[in-house]
């Protein structure tokens, strides 16, 4: 129950939360189910690895799988602050292999600008 003053007025509000199974309090959210079965998940940034360390869990086991595909691909920025490897949670032998740099768009604008200028130059074509 929340209480807050307005215009010299009380106004009351109640808000109802649906807690999850951890009880934390935070309201629980329904998503849609994909009309699909995705083979693959790209985590782009993602600080899943550091909250599983948070979580306590530090390891996963080689038994570890996604129950809704089955590749995973965790990619991050080499100087991201919160960004963990995966790999050795699943597997503790992956410490030892280095991360794989992969390489970037090198000369003239970023890609996504080259991309926007192409497509404004390829629907100018279209509207002549």
């Amino acid at each position: 129950h929340q209480t807050s003053k307005d215009a010299g007025r009380q106004v009351s509000t109640d808000k109802q939360y649906v807690t999850g199974t951890a009880g934390t309090g935070q309201p629980c959210v329904k998503y849609p189910h994909l009309d699909f079965d995705p083979d693959a998940l790209y985590a782009l940034g993602s600080p899943i690895a550091i909250f599983e360390c948070i979580r306590g869990v530090h390891t996963l086991g080689l038994d570890f799988c996604l129950p809704t595909c089955k590749n995973f691909f965790n990619i991050f920025h080499p100087y991201d602050p919160i960004a963990y490897r995966l790999e050795p949670m699943v597997n503790p032998q992956l410490r030892d292999v280095k991360p794989y740099l992969i390489p970037h768009h090198k000369g003239r604008k970023r890609m996504h600008l080259e991309l926007k200028d192409t497509m404004a130059r390829v629907g100018a074509d279209i509207k002549q």
